[in-house]
């Protein structure tokens, strides 16, 4: 369910297929709104029965990346690192939760130009994580530190 790449995506790099994302169930939104998704299981619970905290990090942070592929085009030469992260947890997440990010696809050039300029940049990425019913659960801004990849 979900797992073509959308277009622009390089088939070399699925992130669904991560051995970590593989273990904890994270795939590939298929509404071309969203990025990513988890579906409840007990076994991404806390001790509340929600989904736990780090669970919900690690769709968030996938997703992040998932923005990056998505965005780059055709500069499969241009990757990073996940340098610095805040997050809001706002309220218990239960059902599917699914990612979407409100950073403007339309300002990533401009980083991968200081990376040509400077041989790297900053770049902030904003990823909101909703319920089935919309509502916005957690909240994160994830700063990759991008650079050429070799």
């Amino acid at each position: 369910q979900g797992q073509d790449l959308p277009a622009g995506v390089s088939g070399a790099m699925d992130l669904t297929k991560l051995p970590y994302h593989e273990l904890i169930g994270i795939r590939r939104a298929e509404d071309p709104a969203a990025l990513l998704f988890l579906h409840d299981e007990e076994r991404l619970h806390n001790h509340l029965g929600t989904f736990h905290a780090a669970a919900l990090f690690s769709l968030a942070e996938a997703s992040s990346a998932e923005f990056l592929l998505r965005n780059r085009a055709e500069r499969d030469d241009v990757g990073g690192v996940v340098r610095r992260a805040t997050c809001k947890y706002s309220a218990p997440a239960h059902g599917t939760i699914t990612s979407h990010s409100s950073t403007p696809a339309d300002s990533l050039p401009e980083a991968i130009a200081t990376v040509d300029a400077k041989g790297r940049a900053l770049y902030s990425i904003n990823i909101e994580l909703r319920n089935e019913a919309a509502q916005t659960v957690a909240a994160f801004t994830f700063t990759w530190f991008l650079s050429k990849e070799a």
